[in-house]
């Protein structure tokens, strides 16, 4: 370990990891790291630079977790759970089913309206070739 390039003892490939998690995470932050790592995590000279670099990852995973967790936390709140189940109430209001049925009512009246729209279709294209069936006989 003395001859690696990698004076932090942290190896290569745990780096290229954990800079391909932030990559996923927080796009924000992928240039910058794209171009640290490049210049330092190869070259034993850089070793402190190499250090921030890392550090710079982490914090900016903590950042990335943190929202995250704010988001995850805010979508399981009381409030949110009040707010899904008002919404829930007024389907079952409007429609007098449950929002299972109200959903496949939706689907269904979909469906009745495309198959209306394909049966308009034919219509008008009956209509304009029995048009061009009198214009043939006219001319």
């Amino acid at each position: 370990m003395k001859n690696s390039p990698n004076p932090i003892q942290i190896p290569q490939q745990m780096l290229i990891e954990v800079h391909q998690k932030i990559k996923r995470l927080n796009l924000i932050f992928v240039e910058n790291t794209d171009l640290e790592l490049q210049i330092n995590y190869m070259s034993p000279i850089y070793s402190i630079l190499r250090k921030q670099v890392i550090q710079k990852i982490l914090e900016q995973t903590r950042e990335v977790n943190l929202k995250c967790q704010n988001k995850y936390q805010k979508r399981n709140s009381l409030e949110e759970r009040l707010k899904m189940k008002q919404l829930i109430e007024q389907i079952k209001n409007k429609t007098k089913n449950d929002p299972s049925e109200f959903l496949a009512q939706k689907c269904h009246n979909l469906f009745l309206s495309s198959k209306q729209k394909v049966e308009e279709a034919k219509e008008k294209k009956e209509i304009n070739e029995t048009k061009k069936i009198k214009i043939r006989r006219t001319s």
